[in-house]
């Protein structure tokens, strides 16, 4: 449940009005609510959303109760391991493994990161939602943010985009990326289906990638490579593989965008810090990861 007291300026109003004002509760929050019972309640007494109520009463509303859509108990849950950056009962930050899905999907049905996640909060005896806030590239590492109800959901997501939600990769690209410090922006959308090919393109949607340069060295063979911090004002599908190639520096490692390396055997991409508000608390939440050792290896050599 989250829950509010009424203030003083709401007093006549009615629930629905109290919980869209003073928590940012969704119509969609609002309506799954209302089929679940005792889902919205108003000092502690089931009610309809249209309930007037006065200053000072408690209104209380049902996020993810059982029965709800959405419920970490609707993914198959798979053993498998889970290492947890940040967990509370609103939010959980996993560090993923690189080659792991993070969805089910038509062509990986199991076997991903929810599925391992599912079975880590049912071992804790967590009856909960599972919603991821950014995914990652199955070949991409590091920090991935998951809400634990669909409030915290819609709170986390109406970040994602502004200055409040920091998501920082780092980046090995091939040859030395210069300036020190730009920012790429080129629209990003769908190229061509079966299989699906994205990149820059005029009718794709809007993309910005900040970055700074951290090292220019060689790659052990001898090759110029940049170390490189990025940040993500958006989130479109590839957009850090696709800038990164769009401007000549590829990602070692991506034979997608660019080449295979004998080095590492995927691209060599990682998401290192998360910072953002928390949806219930409003206190400021950072999270970092270490370098996996395949990525550590590559910047360690150069």
């Amino acid at each position: 449940m989250v829950c509010c007291i009424v203030d003083g300026a709401r007093d006549g109003a009615r629930v629905y009005d109290v919980l869209r004002a003073q928590l940012g509760v969704s119509d969609g929050c609002v309506r799954r609510a209302k089929h679940v019972p005792g889902g919205i309640q108003l000092d502690g007494v089931p009610v309809r959303a249209n309930a007037p109520v006065r200053a000072g009463q408690h209104v209380a509303l049902a996020i993810d109760a059982p029965g709800m859509p959405g419920s970490a108990t609707d993914m198959a849950p798979q053993a498998g391991a889970v290492d947890v950056a940040f967990c509370d009962d609103d939010v959980l930050v996993v560090d993923k493994p690189a080659g792991l899905v993070m969805y089910p999907s038509p062509g990986h049905p199991d076997g991903t990161l929810a599925n391992r996640v599912a079975a880590w909060l049912l071992a804790q005896g967590r009856q909960c939602g599972l919603h991821a806030v950014q995914r990652l590239d199955a070949g991409t590492s590091g920090l991935v943010v998951f809400a634990l109800h669909s409030f915290a959901k819609e709170r986390l997501t109406a970040q994602l985009h502004t200055d409040a939600f920091v998501r920082e990769y780092v980046a090995v690209c091939e040859g030395w990326l210069k300036p020190d410090v730009g920012s790429i922006e080129a629209p990003v959308g769908l190229l061509s289906r079966s299989p699906n090919v994205f990149g820059v393109t005029p009718e794709g949607k809007p993309a910005l990638t900040r970055f700074r340069v951290m090292e220019r060295r060689s790659t052990p063979a001898g090759e110029p490579c940049s170390i490189v911090r990025l940040r993500l004002e958006t989130g479109r599908t590839h957009q850090i593989r696709i800038h990164m190639a769009h401007v000549g520096h590829p990602l070692v490692g991506d034979d997608a965008y660019g080449r295979a390396s004998s080095f590492i055997a995927r691209p060599a991409l990682h998401s290192q810090r998360v910072v953002f508000a928390h949806p219930v608390t409003g206190e400021r939440v950072a999270c970092e990861s270490p370098l996996p050792p395949d990525v550590a290896a590559l910047t360690a050599s150069v």
